[in-house]
């Protein structure tokens, strides 16, 4: 995954937080037009993305995967050996392409999960700083699930919004930066 984020994006291409921040609001606005997520989780949500949106400021603007998870991973001979579905490909900060991971990730594997992330940080402590992003991606990928899971459908629904619940759960409904499944499983 790292290799994938040394690729900076082109010339033109808007800057990251300006992108996210407008991506961000219309999921908002959007969300807030839903009769079934509870009016105290949308409060939440948004008032979690608003205080935090300040933190993309500056980020890097590179390729992401956009939708880096287990089940588009490819491993031969228990090695890894690529990616699959880059459909979804985009540019922006790198911790955005590992959020997904507290999303689908934990559903597969924990130890893979916690592995990837300490992986990506080689090793080293994870910093306040990835922790503050990667929460602020979670809230937002939160957001968008609802909104998304709605318009697919009633099936599709009740599992996207069970997933963005756990997603609520694992980080105390965004009082905790570090997800309860890296915090307890490490």
């Amino acid at each position: 995954m790292k290799k994938l984020h040394e690729y900076p994006a082109p010339e033109g291409i808007e800057l990251w937080n300006i992108h996210k921040k407008r991506k961000s609001d219309r999921y908002i606005e959007e969300l807030k037009l839903l009769e079934d997520v509870d009016t105290e989780v949308i409060s939440k949500l948004i008032s979690y993305i608003k205080s935090n949106e300040y933190l993309m400021d500056g980020r890097p603007n590179r390729f992401q995967h956009d939708d880096f998870h287990p089940c588009n991973l490819i491993v031969e001979g228990r090695e890894f050996n690529g990616f699959i579905d880059f459909q979804r490909m985009d540019w922006g900060d790198p911790i955005h392409d590992l959020q997904k991971l507290g999303f689908f990730g934990i559903k597969v594997s924990i130890p893979f999960s916690i592995g990837a992330l300490d992986g990506y940080n080689e090793g080293e402590k994870i910093s306040e700083e990835f922790w503050q992003l990667f929460a602020l991606y979670s809230a937002m990928h939160v957001v968008s699930s609802f909104v998304w899971g709605k318009k697919m459908g009633d099936e599709q629904y009740d599992l996207l919004s069970g997933y963005a619940m756990d997603v609520m759960r694992d980080h105390d409904d965004f009082k905790k930066i570090i997800p309860r499944w890296y915090r307890e499983m490490r």
